[in-house]
């Protein structure tokens, strides 16, 4: 038989292409890898093989060969934005933020509305501290597409991070205006009144949350928690913290605030109760201590409370003798 004809590589290069696309959704991907290799053979100058090379070699954790390839294809000339996000999630992997982001923004460049691109480069930013210009991005896409609820929450989150809480309610109000029943935008709005010393209102949100919308998320739970005592609404406290024992038993936090509030109902013992069960899981935890030792102290049992401020001591002692060392 005579040479092979380039039309015949090319349709034996795509029929490859499609048996290894059959072997990624079985996640065989060796078998993948395979035929792709096969269709790269067959047609070296077909930019799509080398591109799910690339992917296929990301998923088997190669990302050193993967980002090689994604460079060629930017070396190559390739528009395809999708290499430059590629690219950049090898570099995320291996720790290299700073060139992650320029590719981020190179694959933002190529296509203005990637909103994968430019979620990636908020990511990154924000490992890297640098929440200012990861806001510059997000009001950015919030101007092409200022229905996007998830860059309005993803904003309040950096603001939060800042202590922009003025700001941060500001932006979630725009949230809530596109869904006032979203249940993540309600719990930042709540949290940020209760930053702001707002404590009732973000109480009031609180409620609506676990009571209303029965939600079983342990950082509301804690922080309506710690709303309620904060106001001395003592049985909401109580309430919430047992909801959120039931989701987690062994949580510190929980189980402090309710020997807290227990103690300011009169239960005192089974306030102390909480607070050995505190102890149990941290044994230096001086505050628990402290407050057991108080309750005996308030009950007239002096030697008990002696002994658990004996506790303390003890706590604070070696800290103090290792800096006299």
């Amino acid at each position: 038989m005579g040479d092979r004809l380039p039309r015949v590589d090319t349709l034996e290069s795509v029929a490859l292409l499609l048996r290894a696309y059959k072997k990624i959704f079985n996640g065989e991907m060796l078998d993948a890898l395979y035929y792709i290799n096969k269709a790269i053979e067959l047609e070296p100058n077909f930019n799509l093989p080398y591109f799910i090379k690339g992917i296929i070699l990301m998923c088997l954790g190669d990302v050193k060969k993967a980002s090689e390839i994604f460079e060629m294809l930017i070396k190559k000339g390739s528009k395809n934005p999708l290499d430059w996000i590629y690219l950049g999630e090898c570099y995320t992997a291996i720790g290299n933020c700073e060139e992650a982001i320029k590719c981020y923004k190179n694959a933002s460049s190529e296509s203005e509305k990637l909103i994968s691109s430019a979620i990636l480069e908020i990511l990154c930013l924000e490992s890297l501290g640098e929440y200012e210009t990861s806001l510059e991005i997000i009001d950015k896409v919030l101007s092409q597409y200022p229905k996007m609820l998830s860059f309005w929450i993803k904003k309040v989150e950096i603001l939060l991070h800042l202590g922009e809480y003025e700001k941060a309610l500001l932006t979630i109000d725009e949230a809530l205006k596109l869904n006032p029943e979203h249940k993540l935008a309600l719990f930042y709005k709540a949290l940020i009144l209760s930053r702001l010393g707002r404590l009732k209102e973000s109480l009031e949100i609180f409620k609506k949350l676990i009571d209303k919308y029965n939600i079983k998320w342990l950082e509301a739970l804690r922080h309506a928690a710690r709303v309620a005592i904060y106001l001395g609404e003592y049985e909401t406290a109580e309430k919430y913290l047992k909801k959120g024992l039931e989701i987690r038993d062994d949580d510190t936090e929980l189980l402090f605030n309710l020997g807290v509030v227990l103690a300011e109902k009169g239960k005192s013992e089974e306030a102390i109760k909480y607070f050995e069960k505190v102890l149990s899981l941290h044994p230096g935890y001086t505050l628990a201590l402290l407050r057991i030792a108080n309750i005996y102290e308030r009950l007239g049992k002096l030697d008990k409370a002696v002994e658990y401020y004996n506790k303390v001591y003890a706590q604070i002692m070696p800290k103090e003798n290792n800096d006299l060392e």
